[in-house]
């Protein structure tokens, strides 16, 4: 993946995908969510409350990528929903 790339939603969630199907070929979206609720956000709600925002991007990128993941498992397009929500939201 090229430095560039990082920049678009897609391809980081195609990058994202990729990896988790090497790293976790058996996952279930019951273990994604599972771990996004009882685990990344607490230790985000944590790290806010204990370092305030500074490097916080680490804690919330944990969230992201496993809401990525969470998408594909799901077979949709995260940045798909975001941007018809944003359409939503915006009229």
């Amino acid at each position: 993946m090229n430095e560039s790339d990082w920049d678009s939603l897609n391809a980081l969630s195609t990058y994202i995908n990729q990896w988790a199907d090497r790293t976790f070929p058996r996952r279930r979206p019951s273990a994604a969510l599972t771990k996004l609720v009882m685990e990344e956000i607490p230790e985000l709600l944590t790290h806010r409350k204990e370092h305030g925002t500074e490097k916080i991007g680490e804690e919330l990128a944990d969230c992201f990528i496993l809401l990525l993941d969470l998408a594909k498992i799901w077979k949709l397009s995260l940045p798909e929903a975001i941007r018809s929500k944003m359409i939503r939201n915006m009229s």
